[in-house]
């Protein structure tokens, strides 16, 4: 850097200590700290596997000028627009920040189902806290929360339950064979989508994905021929023959060509549920 000469003792001391704090000043804005960003350009959970798909055919279920909830034209979609709730769960990081994760879930009896992916941040090392709202109202730790098998279960509140448990039956030993139809609602804010698939296999994830028969103590899903609608996680599946609950939706997968959605069995959510906690597995169910 160019200095010019000075004869004044003062005026070359201050100009000095000014243009070394010039220096500093542009130093210490550009250095890049090794987490700068990180907390502030948080990134939303996405569903569990789930490539973007073009836009699918929704099935007319609600009319547009009815109140919230009252224009559902399909019996389904009234029934389940009854049991599937909003969940949000919101992380706040070192420093302040937040970050807000939304999802679905359902109730059956006194029991609030989800998926594990719907409570968890992108960045958990630099987690203060996390709260967990079911519609709108916060609840305490689930009493099932499982990463690997990715469900979670809760067990609702007083005023939560005074509001919404119910006897909404679920399949214990649901028939997963192929072909079989289900079907299921995408339930967001004011939008409403009823969608219908056919089980294509059962298969058990890990380092890799294979065949198997059904069995809950392998990380066991239910491929089916649509993938599911990002934002449908946590949300119940149901058959179509009996209108009971058979599986709980986690995500989409690519197979081939063409996205497939896979869900966990019921069955094996209670088997968990009820390993764990054998003195209130089936509360209220």
């Amino acid at each position: 850097m160019f200095f010019p000469y000075i004869r004044n003792k003062r005026r070359k001391i201050f100009f000095l200590a000014a243009a070394y704090l010039l220096i500093f000043h542009r130093s210490v804005s550009t250095t890049d700290h090794p987490s700068a960003g990180l907390i502030v350009q948080t990134v939303p959970v996405r569903e569990t596997m789930v490539s973007e798909q073009p836009p699918q055919t929704e099935m007319p279920v609600i009319d547009a000028d009815a109140p919230d909830g009252q224009g559902l034209r399909d019996p389904r979609a009234q029934e389940l627009d009854k049991i599937v709730y909003p969940i949000t769960t919101v992380t706040k990081f070192v420093g302040g920040q937040e970050e807000r994760n939304r999802g679905s879930g359902f109730v059956v009896g006194n029991r609030f189902f989800t998926v594990n992916h719907n409570l968890t941040t992108a960045f958990p090392s630099l987690r203060v806290k996390s709260t967990v709202f079911i519609d709108g109202m916060s609840v305490p730790q689930p009493i099932l929360a499982d990463k690997v098998h990715d469900v979670a279960v809760f067990e609702l509140p007083e005023k939560l339950c005074a509001r919404h448990c119910n006897d909404k039956e679920v399949d214990f030993a649901p028939n997963l064979t192929v072909s079989k139809k289900v079907y299921w609602l995408r339930k967001f804010e004011n939008e409403f989508t009823l969608k219908e698939a056919r089980i294509l296999s059962t298969v058990a994830f890990g380092d890799s994905k294979h065949k198997t028969d059904l069995g809950c103590k392998n990380n066991t899903v239910v491929l089916v021929d649509q993938p599911f609608i990002p934002g449908s996680s946590g949300s119940p599946i149901m058959d179509a023959e009996t209108g009971k609950i058979i599986g709980v939706i986690q995500g989409s997968v690519d197979e081939g060509e063409k996205s497939k959605g896979y869900f966990k069995p019921i069955n094996c959510v209670l088997a968990m549920l009820a390993e764990r906690h054998p003195s209130r597995a089936i509360a209220g169910l």
